[in-house]
This record gives C-alpha cells, structure tokens and sequence, in this order.
C-alpha cells in the first residue's frame, strides 16, 4: 500500500475475511470477527457467501448519512472535512485548522 487515500481498509478486511473463510472454512471464526467488526449484519453476509464488493455496496446509505452528520460544523462534529480537497495531495500538506 502506497497511498493511503485510495485504500479501503474495510473492504480490504472484508476481502481477507471471505478468503480465508474460502480457503479455511472449518478452522475460520466469524464469531469472532465480530469481535473485529462490530456489525452482525456484515458477518452474517460473509457467512452466507456474499460477495465483499456486494456488501460494502450495502452500506452506502448508512456511510452518505454518517459523513453528512459527522462533517456537519453546524453540529460541531468535526472542524474538517471529511476528506482533504485534494485527495492526491500528502497529509503534510493539507492546511491546518486553528480553534480560538
């Protein structure tokens, strides 16, 4: 991994997870994933054999309204954003924000 902005660490554990679940199904332990998840449903889904781009895909909706609460100023969740503007751009360079 060499840029940090365009990995996806979630789909990347999701991809792992259904692989080793492939490869190892009887020695693989989704119950305890969960303990790395946190979320049943995405569990459930990966027992069942779907497909890891199929279920992040799924998650969508609940991520849109995350990032707008969580980005909103008017809230005071966060004093940045999401993402920096520039995405290509290093964390180094990306301005720095000052609270009274």
């Amino acid at each position: 991994m060499t840029d940090r902005q365009r990995f996806d660490a979630a789909e990347f554990g999701l991809e792992v997870m259904s692989a080793l679940h492939a490869q190892y199904p009887q020695q693989f332990n989704f119950a305890r994933a969960l303990l790395l998840v946190l979320n049943k449903a995405t569990i459930d889904a990966l027992t069942a054999g779907k497909d890891p781009h199929e279920i992040e895909t799924s998650w969508e909706p609940d991520l849109q309204n995350f990032r707008a609460r969580r980005g909103s100023r008017e809230k005071g969740y966060l004093i940045y954003s999401y993402l920096p503007p520039d995405a290509s751009k290093s964390v180094d360079s990306v301005e720095t924000i000052t609270v009274d």
